[in-house]
């Protein structure tokens, strides 16, 4: 039987999530992979028993759409309460972490920050906090996410479900009927979201150090920090310090984390070889990618791809 946890034991424990996880950064989802071209996934699971999310920020705009039930997000140092019908927009480079319980169907829409910013700017046409949000997504200052609070609207609903058939769809179009779901649920979400809200303070001073961030994240497989520096004008030891101040962890920790990630999502969900997949994250040698796998999970490549169950990284 589910444990009934209260708001204030919710609250705690997600920022417990957010001490644990603070070096999570997100390039791909795991519905993305192998296919980088891919703009939109979805992912719609069956929650376990107060399921809390981890802590961790991406390279893409995330959606959270509470189809049934509730959750409360934790965006970086700001509680959001979701109910039912309620949807989050979070920009690229901002950290959450989401619970909810077993009772709850969360939908969660991924979308590539390139198509998002190009493709949703069209639709804009009212004055309210949505529009703002979307506007000031290619400004120096912008705002971290937008809550549109769309209790019983039936229509966001069906639209938001469209989003998830088309893209389960076996079909050869999938992905192309998938944006356009897409398109045409962002294009009622702006045009019934009269009572949005905008997050409480604009992220602007960090800016640079979030895209340090997610460039990173995109680049994982290639970027030194020598490149960083010469890209974002920083000397690199400037460089080193952000990373542990933000995320607890050098740059290289940091770094090598996100290609052991990388690797077990590759190896749980693609046949490539062990060697093909140290190529793929960014290892030459497949020996050192060996043992250093093993020395980060406990198993080698092999022993893992063979274990039943995928352990909780994220990618």
């Amino acid at each position: 039987m589910e444990e009934k946890l209260d708001d204030q034991q919710i609250i705690q424990r997600l920022r417990q999530k957010k001490d644990e996880g603070r070096d999570k950064i997100v390039t791909l989802s795991q519905w993305l992979q192998p296919n980088k071209n891919i703009t939109i996934a979805v992912n719609v699971t069956d929650h376990p028993c107060n399921h809390f999310s981890e802590y961790h920020t991406h390279a893409f705009f995330e959606i959270n759409y509470v189809f049934s039930g509730s959750g409360i997000n934790l965006i970086e140092n700001e509680i959001v309460y979701m109910e039912q019908g309620d949807a989050i927009i979070m920009c690229p480079g901002t950290f959450h972490t989401l619970y909810c319980d077993s009772e709850s169907k969360i939908y969660n829409f991924i979308i590539n920050k390139d198509w998002f910013s190009r493709e949703v700017q069209r639709f804009l046409s009212r004055d309210n906090a949505l529009y703002t949000f979307i506007d000031k997504i290619e400004n120096e200052d912008f705002y971290k996410y937008v809550v549109c609070p769309l209790k019983g609207n039936e229509i966001v609903a069906k639209a938001a479900e469209s989003v998830i058939n088309r893209f389960n769809e076996e079909s050869f179009s999938r992905f192309v009927m998938s944006e356009a779901a897409m398109l045409e649920f962002m294009a009622i979400l702006i045009e019934q979201s009269k009572d949005a809200y905008l997050s409480h303070s604009v992220n602007s001073k960090d800016q640079k150090l979030m895209s340090i961030l997610v460039y990173v994240a995109e680049n994982y497989s290639t970027v030194t920090l020598e490149e960083l520096s010469e890209k974002f004008f920083y000397s690199k030891t400037h460089i080193c310090r952000l990373f542990i101040t933000h995320t607890g962890k050098s740059f290289n920790q940091t770094l090598m984390q996100m290609k052991v990630n990388h690797a077990c999502k590759y190896l749980k969900n693609t046949d490539m070889s062990v060697e093909e997949i140290s190529r793929q994250v960014g290892y030459d040698s497949v020996e050192y990618f060996q043992r250093l796998f093993k020395k980060k999970i406990g198993k080698t490549p092999g022993e893992y791809r063979k274990s039943g169950v995928a352990d909780n990284v994220l990618c």
